[in-house]
């Protein structure tokens, strides 16, 4: 009972020193984060890091990666510097690296805390929309769809999903294959605006957006589907 209790006790106080990174974290990158909307703070930021050299190249990683834990925070604008500096492939596989190392810390974290670190993170409208996923049979093939479809809520699905029964190896695949879409568009706008095609860039954000926009609304009308389903499965 004392070595339960005392457990207990130390999965509290790492969760309390996690919460307090967290907070640290996003005061010091928010304000980052924010401006990397501003096509001129790109170019400066992104001039900053290629003088640091492979420092920077970690730096962009540990940015991503602290994305993917805070998951309120936008990931398109870390996709498009990493594109901005190391090309449409360069670019892809950094964000794609960190997204993994973001979604394994995540996964590990949910599993060893539980609710306590959810109700934390992911809003209760959040993991009520996404409450079907405990009753579903066919749990891989809709955690692939999710991860997938343009505009649904990516980074907080991930820490929802680890709730789930699915098996670690087979999350980390899916979450990573079902990205490569949207994290590949957004390295390759990036790309074209460090040799300066502006119009490609200018084209690739406005389908992006476009097609972001019918996602949204597909999200909407799968998730009503879903949750309909799981509460006539859960009355019968």
């Amino acid at each position: 009972m004392e070595k339960k209790r005392s457990t207990g006790h130390c999965k509290y106080l790492f969760l309390l020193i996690l919460l307090c990174a967290a907070v640290a974290g996003t005061i010091y990158l928010f304000p980052w984060m924010t401006k990397l909307g501003d096509e001129a703070f790109r170019q400066e930021f992104g001039q900053w890091i290629q003088s640091l050299g492979i420092k920077g190249w970690f730096l962009i990683l540990a940015i991503q990666v602290g994305q993917i834990l805070l998951a309120f925070l936008p990931g398109e604008p870390i996709e498009v510097i990493a594109g901005m500096l190391y090309g449409t492939w360069g670019g892809w596989i950094t964000c794609e690296i960190g997204i993994l190392i973001g979604t394994c810390i995540i996964y590990y974290g949910v599993r060893w805390f539980g609710e306590p670190l959810i109700e934390k993170i992911v809003s209760k409208e959040q993991r009520g929309s996404y409450s079907f996923l405990q009753n579903t049979q066919k749990l891989e093939g809709l955690v692939f769809l999710l991860f997938f479809i343009p505009g649904t809520p990516k980074d907080a699905l991930t820490y929802l999903v680890p709730l789930t029964s699915i098996k670690a190896s087979y999350f980390f695949a899916l979450s990573l294959f079902a990205r490569i879409p949207s994290v590949l568009t957004s390295t390759f706008a990036g790309a074209n605006l460090s040799t300066g095609n502006w119009h490609i860039s200018l084209l690739t954000f406005l389908l992006t957006g476009l097609i972001g926009l019918l996602g949204t609304q597909y999200h909407k009308k799968l998730l009503y589907r879903l949750n309909t389903a799981s509460h006539s499965e859960e009355q019968r």
